[in-house]
């Protein structure tokens, strides 16, 4: 388990929520794959309405060069 992952929840630009970060498992992987597959989830329904972005950070903890973190994000509207 070298890689972590983290989520963030941002509503107007203000971070709303952050989970804690957590290992992430290569068991179950495909053998030199660039890639892994991660899944989770957040509840929404009690969030108020507004528009959000998700951001989800992972980092390698072997790698302590410019590759080691790579961060994804999405915005969407709850209405």
């Amino acid at each position: 388990m070298v890689q972590a992952n983290e989520i963030r929840l941002f509503r107007d630009g203000e971070q709303v929520y952050s989970g804690n970060p957590r290992g992430v498992s290569q068991s179950g992987q495909l053998a030199n794959s660039k890639r892994l597959s991660i899944t989770g989830g957040i509840q929404l329904a009690t969030l108020p309405p507004g528009n959000y972005v998700l951001q989800i950070i992972v980092a390698d903890n072997l790698r302590y060069d410019k590759y080691r973190m790579a961060a994804q994000a999405i915005d969407f509207q709850v209405q």
